[in-house]
Parts: C-alpha cells; structure tokens; sequence
C-alpha cells in the first residue's frame, strides 16, 4: 500500500517546520500511546493510537474516528507496536517524528529500534536531522557541508561511499564513533553495503 505515513513516538514533538510539513503531507498518521496527547495540543487527530495505553491521560475522550489498538506486550515498546502493525497493513515507506527528547535511554533504544525492520523504508526525524536504515546501496539527497554519521552495530559490516570528504573504500567501522563526523560534498552522496545494515545520519544544517 503506497501511502504517506507518519508515526508519532511519544518522545518531544517541537512544533517545528520539519515536524508540521510530514505531519500535514502524511495521509496516515499513528501516534504511539501518549503521542496522540501531544498531537491533540497541535489541532491533529491520528488515524490510529497504539500502545499500551498508559500514558494517555483521557482514553475515554479519544475521538470516535481514531482506531485505538491496545497491546500490554512487555518485550516490545510503543514504536516496535507501531512498526509492526505497518507491517500487517503492508505500508512500506514511513516517517518517525516524536523520536527524541525527554529521555534519552529511550531516544537511544527507538534510534536502534530502526535497524531491525529490513522490509520498511524509514527514516525518523529530530530537530536537528534525520536517521536512516540502510541494508544496500542507497543514494541520498544532501547539500555540500552537510554533516554526515554513520553508524554499524556489525563490526564486520563493509562500507563504500561516494562525495564523503573522508571516502570509506570496503572499510569495517569496529566502533560505533567509527564512522561519525564526516560531510557531504555535493547535492547527493551514496553508500553501499553488503550484508547487513548501517544506520545514516544527516543533520538538517551545515
């Protein structure tokens, strides 16, 4: 199913220019849990509310036209759930705001959660850039001086790239900082990898 979707993980949700345009060009939306309290305050109703349920403060009040799903599942959290259910309605191509701020545990375990969905398109936005699983050569939009990181929880995983100022030539990154702080050089630059994922990181300015 090819449709615009966006989730709202219930982490800080800035009313920010990048956080308004996905919302308002995304034609579903589904607020993880207590996210959907945080979209009530921008004027926004999601199509669906996933989670356990217990930060909403009002489930009572939620609109009738919003399909709430409620899973007390434990091993999971609200944006695996939310993952999950794309998956079962086929959807393909996903934004992720809401994926940072307050906790940064949190942050840090939605960030990671990204790299375990292999059959999805993500990328999930902050105030200050966007991560995105990769699991083969992807080529990206960029801009020159475009800070660029990235990031292999494989330690033997082979990555190539293409107008990086620090080119990477089948080279493994044994450490999560291994492949920090690099920056684009033109308006697009690729990455190619065999056999596992790498997780991109490109920050909004120069």
């Amino acid at each position: 199913m090819d449709k615009k979707v966006c989730i709202v993980a219930n982490g800080q949700l800035s009313k920010n220019q990048v956080n308004l345009k996905i919302l308002k060009e995304s034609e579903l939306v589904i607020a993880c849990d207590g996210a959907y309290d945080k979209l009530k305050l921008l004027g926004l109703v999601p199509d669906y509310i996933i989670g356990d349920m217990d930060s909403i403060k009002k489930l009572e009040r939620v609109e009738k036209s919003i399909q709430i799903i409620q899973l007390a599942d434990q091993n999971t959290n609200d944006l695996q759930k939310a993952l999950a259910l794309c998956e079962k309605l086929e959807l393909k191509e996903i934004q992720i705001i809401g994926i940072s701020g307050l906790m940064d545990d949190h942050m840090l375990a939605n960030i990671f959660i990204l790299m375990q969905y292999p059959y999805l398109k993500l990328s999930a936005w902050t105030d200050h850039g966007k991560f995105s699983p990769i699991w083969e050569r992807t080529e990206f939009e960029s801009f020159c001086g475009q800070k660029v990181s990235l990031f292999a929880t494989d330690p033997n995983l082979q990555v190539t790239s293409q107008n990086l100022q620090y080119p990477l030539d089948k080279m493994k990154l044994p450490h999560l900082n291994s492949g920090s702080l690099n920056v684009s050089l033109h308006n697009k630059f690729s990455i190619e990898i065999q056999n596992g994922c790498l997780l991109v990181y490109q920050a909004h300015c120069a």
